[in-house]
């Protein structure tokens, strides 16, 4: 409870995702806003959708695979709506 109040208080994008396809299983107010829509909205979406660049998502399941997190890591998305 203390986490997820934290993580619903932060104003960092936060998003928690099926590693093998991507599926959208959590989603903070600010990541929400950054792809165009409401947290409700944005769970069960796919995450491969809203990568400017396909290879991006290649790239960051390897450093994810080899290091065991992600940190400080950009891409381009694709807002609801938009190309990106």
């Amino acid at each position: 409870e203390q986490l997820h109040a934290i993580v619903e208080a932060s104003p960092i994008p936060f998003i928690i995702s099926r590693f093998d396809d991507g599926k959208i299983l959590y989603a903070n107010k600010p990541l929400a806003n950054l792809l165009g829509f409401t947290p409700s909205e944005v769970i069960g979406k796919m995450t491969p959708n809203f990568y400017a660049n396909p290879e991006d998502r290649k790239i960051v399941l390897e450093k994810i695979k080899r290091d065991g997190y992600l940190y400080h890591h950009e891409v381009q998305i694709r807002k609801a709506g938009s190309s990106t």
